[in-house]
């Protein structure tokens, strides 16, 4: 059983201090002539290094995880298990399932890096969430104003991890 809200308090103190670092950073004079210009980042290049690594690409391994609860921001998550296995830059996600607000979430997941453009896959089947248990743990003032239950099916993935490459593959 683990609770993580009183590790929040340390989140809202980092969360604070990013802010006024960017705000400080935000009213500092530009250079002269400078642009102000938000920085490109390649996320599918990011993973160049682990692929030239011979270490990480022939690295394999089995991880089989249960957890009976676990609770955070009012939210209880119970039963959470599954295996993560990574196998020459395959890492999957199979067989995971958890029970949360009087129903559950199932599926599988997949992140294979090795080709230029990381390829992900997500299949996630959620059935009985309540709605009326998902409003009260974070307004209890809420109370018996939704109810209802939440049944869906997320099926996502294609190649690339840059912006453009989710918008056209997913």
């Amino acid at each position: 059983v683990m609770d993580f809200d009183g590790l929040l308090v340390a989140s809202e103190k980092a969360a604070q201090a990013r802010k006024t670092q960017a705000a400080a950073a935000v009213g500092a004079p530009a250079a002269k002539g400078a642009a102000l210009t938000a920085p490109v980042v390649d996320y599918n290049a990011m993973f160049v290094p682990l692929r030239a690594n011979p270490i990480a690409a022939a690295t394999s391994g089995t991880l089989e995880f249960k957890l009976k609860r676990v609770k955070s921001t009012g939210v209880v998550i119970e039963d959470i298990g599954g295996v993560v296995s990574m196998n020459n830059l395959l890492i999957a996600l199979k067989d995971f399932s958890m029970r949360l607000f009087g129903g559950s979430a199932k599926g599988t997941m997949s992140f294979n890096a090795r080709s230029a453009k990381p390829e992900v896959g997500t299949d996630l089947v959620v059935t009985g969430l309540q709605t009326q248990k998902m409003v009260e743990s974070q307004m209890p003032l809420a109370r018996d104003t939704v109810k209802g239950v939440i049944a869906s099916t997320l099926n996502i993935g294609g190649a690339g991890l840059n912006p453009g490459d989710v918008i056209s593959g997913w």
